[in-house]
């Protein structure tokens, strides 16, 4: 008597548990196909550029838009506040046409600064979230990697 006690109430507890671990499931599977649904990449962001140290470099807006009817994306960069006046990235962003490219899957905007130079480029990769978040900045040479910092990103306009 005691053991079926023990074995029906010991099936509940499973149903209970299976049921968790079907809700937790599906729960996941919606989450993680938001991330990759990503928003239209499309519209206004504010950033701010940090050196490896996190100091402030300078800050600005990004304003992505579509080039015509294929999809392909167009940025233009606007930098507000120069706090490294010195800094040798400011006058190549500010100056040059970009590259920009979109990947779905990731939610990721990557953004290349003069695109027609074969040394010494300038790449953003930023999320399309929408929600502030962080981005990556890299300088590259011939040589390799020259530096590399954070971005804080904050998309302002749709």
């Amino acid at each position: 008597m005691m053991i079926s006690k023990f074995l029906q109430n010991t099936g509940n507890y499973m149903l209970i548990v299976l049921f968790m671990i079907f809700c937790f499931a599906i729960i996941s599977c919606s989450a993680s196909s938001d991330k990759k649904k990503s928003n239209n990449p499309e519209g206004k962001y504010y950033y701010s550029m940090l050196d490896s140290a996190e100091g402030l470099i300078h800050s600005g807006d990004i304003l992505i838009s579509k080039l015509n009817n294929s999809g392909n994306l167009s940025s233009v960069i606007n930098i507000d506040t120069v706090f490294a006046g010195d800094f040798y990235i400011n006058n190549k962003i500010a100056g040059c046409k970009t590259e920009t490219n979109y990947d779905k899957s990731t939610g990721l905007i990557g953004i290349k600064f003069c695109p027609d130079a074969t040394d010494d480029n300038v790449y953003f990769t930023i999320e399309a979230s929408g929600k502030p978040s962080t981005g990556n900045w890299s300088h590259i040479t011939y040589s390799g990697l020259k530096s590399k910092g954070k971005l804080t990103i904050n998309k302002i306009k749709q």
